[in-house]
């Protein structure tokens, strides 16, 4: 491995420092094809987005996209990204809580935040209105998220010091379209690490990743969900296996959990 930090512009902030760097979670929120890196940091620091920019070059842009807006009073561990709301662009999911008995300013218990993404341009804290648990505070350390009741939406399992693990279910009401793909390599690892994903959708074309890790101390579960507003025909979805397979599906239906496999 080698050391490109300083090179990408992913090692400092946007005010040249660098920063407590616990969660990590990489993601297109934009929708521009490119996978984007979100990092959660410590006390007196907000979050870090950096937008890929091409060419292995990255851009701090908390400041531009409202993300800096969250202040400096959490810290963050845990952290997914995934379309909660259904309209086409990943939003975000972090657990906070203090590692010192007596800060100098936050609170030592924190509560998680759900941060929506606005069509990949800008990003607002929805904690206020995303229900009751999430206005409890917590010791908060691990995240993950998965549809636990398989009713088409994206849960979050969130772990917290000296507490019971929280199952925290969407209950969104929401109009939009879900697909979920589960992949099965063969040529590929059998959990087709490494595999992208795109999905052509009326609005947009939506790009996943399917990677080997997650974010603090935690690992998501690996089937791939996309969500979408608009018609709910049947989409168009392309997978790059890690072998470097291709495999298109013209006529997959919407609101349906599909099983793909590696072609031999």
């Amino acid at each position: 491995l080698q050391e490109i930090g300083q090179i990408s512009g992913t090692n400092v902030n946007d005010r040249g420092f660098p920063d407590g760097s616990m969660g990590v979670q990489v993601f297109d929120y934009n929708l521009d094809g490119l996978p984007d890196l979100w990092i959660t940091d410590f006390e007196e620091e907000y979050p870090a987005l950096f937008r890929n920019l091409g060419n292995g070059l990255f851009r701090h842009v908390s400041r531009a996209t409202g993300v800096a807006a969250l202040g400096g009073m959490y810290v963050g561990w845990g952290t997914v990204a995934a379309d909660f709301d259904h309209d086409g662009d990943e939003d975000l999911f972090v657990a906070n809580g203090h590692v010192l008995r007596h800060p100098r300013k936050a609170s030592v218990q924190q509560r998680a935040l759900v941060i929506e993404n606005l069509g990949g341009e800008r990003f607002i804290n929805a904690t206020s209105a995303a229900g009751a648990a999430l206005q409890v505070e917590r010791l908060g350390r691990g995240l993950v998220s998965a549809d636990f009741d398989m009713d088409g939406d994206v849960d979050v399992a969130l772990s917290s010091i000296n507490e019971p693990v929280a199952i925290l279910a969407n209950e969104t009401v929401a109009d939009g379209n879900w697909l979920s793909i589960r992949l099965v390599g063969r040529a590929s690892n059998r959990d087709a690490v490494g595999a992208v994903l795109t999905l052509e959708t009326p609005a947009a074309n939506q790009v996943r990743q399917i990677v080997g890790g997650g974010s603090y101390a935690s690992t998501c579960d690996r089937t791939v969900h996309f969500g979408w507003s608009g018609s709910p025909e049947p989409v168009r979805l392309e997978v790059r296996w890690p072998s470097g397979r291709i495999q298109k599906y013209d006529q997959l239906s919407s609101r349906r959990r599909h099983l793909l496999i590696e072609a031999e």
